[in-house]
């Protein structure tokens, strides 16, 4: 092992080598789906009690980026897409009830922290279908934005609040320039 090579790297290429991938990290309901892609092309992401669909597609795509399997990755975007409303086409109608109320936001809050920090930063895909759910959640019903979860998101992932910020700062250009 070369001096200049940490016991992580050296790990990365033996496995890199042998054609072995270490899943011993990865949550065993996930790769049960990774797999259930590879033959089917599909996975179920309803079936999970502790985590909403949107955070298992979040999570299947964070995964698929991390092993390279670019049609899965395409699989949970789309999903993920689907799942945070019906403004996405094929969206997914039987939220609309949710999004509305503090248990809506709350469900895509939770998925914050899998989107923004378990895919590289130039990857937008995730973040831009979230932050405009979360923009139309807050455009109708304003008063959610006093929830101490969605502020505490913001602060702890400022790309998210700037995001929402741009968001608004678009919507309300292009309101005035329909207005000329």
């Amino acid at each position: 092992m070369s001096s200049n090579m940490d016991d992580e790297d050296y790990h990365e290429l033996v496995q890199a080598n042998a054609r072995t991938v270490n899943l011993q990290d990865e949550k065993l309901s996930m790769v049960r789906r990774m797999i259930d892609w590879f033959y089917l092309f599909s996975y179920n992401d309803k079936d999970e009690v502790i985590m909403s669909d949107i955070e298992v597609n979040a999570q299947m795509y964070a995964m698929a980026d991390q092993f390279g399997v670019p049609g899965l990755k395409k699989t949970a975007a789309m999903k993920f897409s689907q799942r945070c409303g019906p403004s996405a086409p094929g969206g997914d109608t039987s939220w609309d009830f949710l999004w509305h109320t503090d248990s809506g936001l709350v469900i895509l809050l939770d998925c914050v922290d899998t989107v923004y920090t378990s895919t590289p930063e130039t990857d937008h895909t995730l973040r831009k279908h979230l932050t405009e759910a979360i923009v139309k959640t807050l455009r109708s019903a304003p008063h959610l934005v006093k929830m101490p979860q969605f502020k505490e998101i913001c602060l702890q992932s400022p790309d998210l609040a700037y995001g929402i910020i741009e968001a608004e700062i678009e919507r309300t250009s292009a309101k005035a320039n329909d207005s000329w």
